[in-house]
């Protein structure tokens, strides 16, 4: 027999449900209305000069005074305050004007006044009211002049040495959500609002073609370039940011010679973020460091962090190529992947601290970033838990108020790691149709993500067809080192006479969890920019709290998904996540995906908006039990600031709140029951706005599962009593 379904069990259970209804049903006051989520209005109807007020016509205090402007004369002597005369209604209504516009709170004074006059039957401010013809829709947003925003094909042309390389599919994630595609993100429609000028982002990525003609304005150049040598003398130096000593590879020659096999140049750490190329040639194959990295086979330069670069800030409107989430943003490079072995963790820290405007210290000196980017994209990862060095590195990101974004990754299985860390903004990949695109890792019992975009999805039924949503971006053409003019953008389908003359195929069908991220990174610019006084955590939250719902089914897909499961992420031999042998495509859930999925419109426009943030130190409690409410995350509209707070309950008991019109406040749980909190902030022209959550009893929690025994029912039930008693005692005192 389960528990809770024996005679004893509902013996206590029935007698705890009588003392808790007893205890909710002692309020001292009646219970307060159904709480709102969330309200707004377009204007203050208050904010005006204008006051409407109507004379009593009979009885002891009938005004008998005949013209309007001596009524005005008489209310300005029995107020104390100045009223002039605008026009007799009818009757004994008049329209009286005040000398300036007061805000909300002083007409609420003004009108407490005047309804005090025992001659005035009321007084309200002339509001306005509006014709009720419904509002056309919006023009659709303005489209950008860059061609490849839109798809087709290089130009047939025998003389052009460029001719049929392939077709793009335009950049179809940057549009309004359709039915068609749900996943893309609206940032053509937010680029009306904000297009993230002066905000800075990091790339730390392979480098970047900063001389590429779409990215080049938008780059703040040189950048630095952190991928160490392969072998030299090591200094052991102070990391000032860590405050700790650490061997840090100078690569000096003197004593053993420095190489650089994996770096694809022969310098260590050097002041320009430039991608040299990331390939594998046939001599390096042979070499014994290329084999112990598990190297097998060559391969041309990936371009990624140029892919990355493009997609996130790629300059918009100038007749050429693609358009970036945020065409205004400034990019930094910041180089710390080579080739075959990728990127040393000690790098990547270093760059973090270096980008977020900490100090990295060397023997030769002192490299610093100031001012420090806002935003850093880590479009790189492993299979592996966060190590402790990356999370020291984000520490410091983040306490200096950086955001730190990072890819999921893409074996299908848990998050990577540094998108596993604390504090990391971790994104997910959609395929277009908003469900998880097969590749994409996603949430565990460990790790819940962020927030999910685009990640491209390239499903054909033969190799030759196009990928039809795929992301494009700007690369470079060449296979091995930088070409003279890296003015090359990347294709859905590139043709096979060019691949076959040399044509790197890294350039097509771009797809992966590394250009979901500086979507993200992006939008989160684009608010930055709007509202640059926001805080990290404020952004992150708005970023969630204005994210699409995951659809709840996949047209297109058979057989159909189901809900994504968590991800494995129990540790195998080697120390890393287990990989799911084959990565499938699912239904996202807020576990297994984040929030929601990424709509730059909304994220922008919620930056712009009152937003109420509430942040409890517990979601459930005891009775007794005082727990922190913490709204100082909440902001109000652009241009206006906070003028109050004050919390509620729901139902209302007066002795519930500690500082109740305070940004902090703390809730004594009242029962057994749960119970709602609504916190709502008024601005300076008087405009509203609340959010509410629930704080859950502890016992409710425990009752439902069958966790809470027999034991713990009896001093449970005298606190019951004991605060039923304290309420009668209360009840009809004066509030303090």
């Amino acid at each position: 027999m389960r528990r809770g379904t024996t005679g004893t069990s509902n013996g206590w259970a029935g007698l705890l449900t009588a003392v808790a209804l007893i205890a909710a049903g002692w309020p001292c006051g009646a219970p307060a209305s159904e709480r709102t989520v969330y309200r707004s209005r377009d204007i203050d109807q208050w904010h005006t000069n204008r006051i409407i007020v109507k004379w009593r016509s009979t009885g002891v205090a009938a005004m008998q005074i005949a013209r309007v402007e001596d009524r005005a004369a008489r209310l300005s002597q029995t107020s104390g305050i100045h009223f002039t005369p605008a026009r007799n209604i009818f009757g004994h209504t008049d329209v009286m004007l005040l000398d300036y516009i007061p805000s909300h709170s002083d007409m609420q004074e003004i009108l407490a006044r005047l309804s005090a006059d025992p001659s005035i039957e009321y007084a309200e401010p002339d509001e306005v009211r509006f014709i009720q013809q419904a509002t056309p829709p919006a023009p659709p947003p303005p489209m950008p002049n860059d061609p490849r925003f839109y798809a087709s094909t290089d130009p047939q042309n025998a003389g052009n040495p460029d001719a049929s390389i392939g077709s793009w599919v335009g950049q179809w994630y940057l549009l309004p959500t359709s039915s068609t595609t749900p996943s893309a993100i609206s940032a053509n429609a937010a680029w009306a609002l904000s297009t993230g000028a002066n905000i800075r982002v990091a790339i730390i990525d392979t480098g970047i073609a900063q001389d590429h003609p779409d990215l080049a304005a938008n780059i703040e150049a040189p950048g630095y370039d952190f991928v160490s040598c392969d072998q030299g003398n090591f200094t052991s130096t102070t990391t000032t940011a860590l405050g700790a000593t650490q061997g840090i590879d100078e690569c000096t020659a003197s004593g053993s010679a420095a190489t650089y096999f994996f770096s694809n140049e022969n310098q260590n750490w050097n002041p320009d973020g430039t991608d040299p190329g990331d390939f594998i040639d046939t001599d390096e194959l042979a070499l014994a460091e290329f084999k112990s990295q598990g190297c097998t086979a060559t391969a041309p330069s990936s371009w990624h962090g140029t892919k990355v670069a493009g997609v996130l800030g790629a300059v918009t409107n100038n007749g050429i190529g693609i358009a970036g989430v945020a065409p205004n943003v400034t990019m930094i490079s910041a180089r710390v992947l080579g080739s075959c072995r990728g990127g040393l963790v000690s790098d990547i820290a270093a760059a973090i601290l270096w980008a977020s405007g900490q100090d990295v210290t060397i023997s030769t000196g002192t490299i610093s970033l100031s001012p420090a980017a806002d935003i850093l994209n880590l479009s790189l990862g492993a299979l592996n838990p966060c190590s402790a060095t990356e999370q020291d590195a984000i520490n410091a990101a983040v306490n200096a108020g950086v955001i730190v974004v990072a890819a999921a990754g893409n074996e299908g299985g848990a998050l990577d790691a540094p998108a596993n860390c604390t504090g990391v903004v971790s994104v997910v990949a959609l395929r277009h149709t908003g469900d998880k695109v097969p590749f994409s890792n996603l949430g565990s019992a460990n790790f819940t993500p962020t927030i999910a975009a685009p990640g491209g999805n390239c499903v054909n039924a033969l190799a030759t067809e196009p990928c039809l949503y795929d992301i494009e971006t700007t690369t470079d053409a060449s296979e091995t080192t930088p070409s003279a003019t890296p003015d090359f953008y990347t294709y859905s389908l590139l043709d096979a006479s060019y691949l076959n003359s040399g044509g790197n195929p890294s350039n097509e069908q771009q797809t992966g969890t590394s250009f979901a991220a500086p979507m993200v990174a992006g939008v989160a610019a684009l608010m930055k920019a709007s509202m640059p006084n926001l805080t990290a955590g404020q952004i992150i939250a708005r970023l969630q709290s204005s994210a699409l719902p995951f659809p709840t089914s996949s047209p297109g897909s058979s057989p159909k998904p189901g809900n994504c499961p968590l991800a494995d992420d129990s540790a195998g031999s080697g120390g890393s996540f287990t990989e799911p042998a084959t990565p499938f495509e699912c239904l996202c859930t807020t576990a297994t995906c984040g929030a929601g999925m990424l709509n730059a419109l909304a994220a922008v426009q919620a930056a712009n908006a009152a937003f109420v943030q509430i942040t409890p130190s517990s979601t459930t409690g005891l009775p007794g039990q005082k727990i922190s409410l913490n709204g100082t995350g909440s902001t109000a509209a652009k241009g206006h600031t906070i003028a109050s707070y004050l919390w509620t309950t729901t139902p209302a008991i007066s002795d519930q709140l500690i500082n109740a019109n305070q940004a902090i406040a703390t809730l004594v749980v009242p029962s057994f029951r749960s119970i709602g909190v609504t916190l709502t902030i008024t601005d300076d022209a008087g405009t509203s706005t609340s959010a509410s959550i629930e704080i859950q009893s502890a016992f409710d929690a425990g009752h439902k599962s069958g966790a809470l025994q027999p034991a713990w029912l009896t001093p449970l039930a005298l606190l019951a009593l004991w605060q039923i008693q304290r309420r009668r005692r209360t009840c009809g005192k004066p509030l303090n």
